[in-house]
């Protein structure tokens, strides 16, 4: 097909290629606005254990320094989960990511600068 009739033939990244590290570095080299940041689950969920644990902070692992990114507001139990991030929350996270305090943390979704609906409803 390829010789006969090339127009119809594509490239394509095999299934699981965006997972090697090698090729999202090769991306970003040539096309950065095709590859995002985020934080890795197991390291998300650690986070989210720390923040609970320490009443709202992260601490930087290099200086033992801890941020407060969340107010923990202890309740009776109910069986009810509920998180109200400060309105700054995701700014200061994302600040203190590319100031390089949150080293090996992927940010994910928090990276990615929010949209005009979703600033207008915080």
């Amino acid at each position: 097909m390829r010789l006969h009739q090339p127009g119809l033939v594509e490239r394509y990244l095999l299934p699981g290629a965006e997972q090697n590290a090698a090729i999202v570095d090769l991306v970003a080299a040539h096309h950065p606005r095709l590859v995002g940041e985020r934080i890795r689950p197991g390291d998300l969920k650690a986070l989210l254990k720390q923040v609970a644990e320490t009443g709202g902070n992260v601490v930087d692992p290099a200086t033992g320094e801890a941020s407060k990114v969340a107010v923990v507001t202890p309740r009776p139990p109910s069986g009810r989960f509920s998180y109200r991030p400060a309105p700054d929350a995701r700014a200061r996270i994302v600040a203190e990511w590319r100031n390089g305090a949150l080293p090996g943390a992927d940010l994910g979704v928090l990276a990615v600068p929010p949209s005009r609906e979703s600033a207008a409803d915080d």
